[in-house]
């Protein structure tokens, strides 16, 4: 009996002192990671508060309907160039019945907001949305907050673009569009689940849709799970050529069960279909200047494209002359920014005034 009683007694301490080293490790595990967010308060762009940030905030209970489209920006630059706004009154304008969304990760100043493109977005269409993204809340209570949480500025900023991609389709669904995809036909009359193949062996990370069935959210958990992987153990594949549609690539392979891309279709890919570049990539990234030559539009329009990519990382310092085919294509597909900002010409000297004196310093 007194064996017995020891013995309990030796349980009962052993449970209770793994549970008390359990508890203190949880503790210190959460003191580190305030203390990271704290530490990088002020620091970076993506973090930055200020009472003179014009946009709402994106909360936990902020809702968006099933017709929904994305776009983020993420680099800091404080508001949207030209570009980048004919991108998203492309989206609203082949899309009125869908809510268009762009999310900031940084301030939106309120005295650049009065006089620029997003002004002009949300006074002619009334599907356009913008909001503020504060990264840490963002995270906070996904696959992804761990990883992201521990991440040096430096690092995030490698990583952001992704995180936001992935994670908006993981927690609300819908499409996600590049802010240099210019739409030209609306994309509500393709799969509800879709990606495009951009080469033969790569799927295009600039436009893919995830709905909100079996199927949809299936491939943002499995692509959440490759992200954070990657931000944990390889960093050194987030670079532009590889890490950009790696994940989405990666997703789809596990979810097809090939790892061919050409043989990927409807059928095979369980509810998710997957169509050619030929209506996507008109303009290939090897013959990206084309945008920028003059053209016939009479010969180039093409009523069945449903988008145009404009390379804006390798182009955005070509100039963008009257007759060329990106000119042609801002003034049929976005209209509004055309006729109020292009003027037939945007010089590339007013694209460097802009990131110079609109962005939110770190």
């Amino acid at each position: 009996m007194i064996l017995n009683s020891s013995r309990l007694r030796l349980y009962l301490f052993v449970y209770f002192f793994i549970l008390l080293v359990l508890v203190l490790y949880n503790i210190c595990k959460e003191k580190e990671e305030v203390k990271l967010r704290n530490k990088r308060k002020g620091k970076s762009c993506h973090f930055h508060k200020t009472d003179k940030d014009v946009l709402p905030l994106l909360l936990r209970s902020t809702s968006f309907p099933p017709k929904s489209i994305f776009f983020h920006e993420t680099t800091c630059r404080g508001g949207l160039s030209y570009r980048q706004a004919c991108a998203v009154e492309s989206a609203a304008l082949a899309h009125p019945n869908h809510q268009i969304n762009v999310l900031f990760t940084s301030p939106v100043l309120r005295d650049y907001f009065e006089q620029s493109t997003m002004k002009t977005l949300l006074d002619s269409y009334s599907n356009v949305r913008f909001l503020r993204v504060h990264i840490n809340s963002y995270v906070e209570g996904t696959p992804l907050g761990h990883a992201v949480i521990q991440l040096t500025d430096d690092q995030l900023h490698v990583h952001i673009a992704r995180v936001m991609t992935y994670l908006t389709m993981y927690k609300y669904s819908g499409i996600y569009l590049g802010l240099d995809v210019i739409v030209g036909k609306s994309l509500a009359e393709l799969s509800k689940n879709w990606v495009v193949r951009e080469t033969p062996e790569t799927l295009s990370t600039d436009m893919f849709a995830f709905s909100e069935n079996h199927a949809g959210r299936k491939l943002a958990e499995i692509s959440i799970g490759f992200l954070y992987s990657e931000i944990l153990f390889n960093e050194e594949h987030a670079t532009w050529s590889y890490s950009g549609p790696s994940v989405l690539t990666r997703a789809m392979q596990l979810w097809c069960t090939t790892d061919k891309i050409q043989g990927m279709s409807l059928s095979s890919c369980d509810d998710v279909a997957v169509y050619g570049p030929e209506l996507f990539y008109p303009v290939s990234f090897h013959n990206r200047s084309e945008y920028f030559h003059e053209v016939d539009w009479n010969k180039w329009k093409d009523e069945n494209i449903y988008t145009y990519h404009v390379w804006e990382y390798f182009t955005k310092y070509n100039l963008v002359t009257e007759f060329s085919l990106y000119s042609r294509l801002a003034e049929y597909y976005c209209p509004t920014i055309f006729t109020t900002y292009f003027g037939g010409i945007m010089l590339k000297q007013e694209f460097n005034n802009f990131n110079k004196n609109n962005r939110v310093k770190t």
